[in-house]
């Protein structure tokens, strides 16, 4: 599995799609998983609420 931070922005969403094309089983972290989550899905991978700047 691979954990991709920033994977529902511009260059991550790109990243993301690439790595899923390539067979990647692939999970975004994302802070707004409300927000995001179907975006994130939509490319075949899954969300994971977190946010790197909180590490509690």
């Amino acid at each position: 599995m691979i954990l991709v931070a920033g994977g529902s922005g511009f260059i991550g969403s790109a990243v993301v799609r690439r790595l899923v094309e390539l067979g990647a089983d692939v999970s975004v972290m994302t802070a707004h998983p409300d927000g995001t989550s179907e975006k994130i899905h939509s490319m075949g991978a899954r969300a994971v609420p977190g946010d790197v700047l909180d590490p509690g």
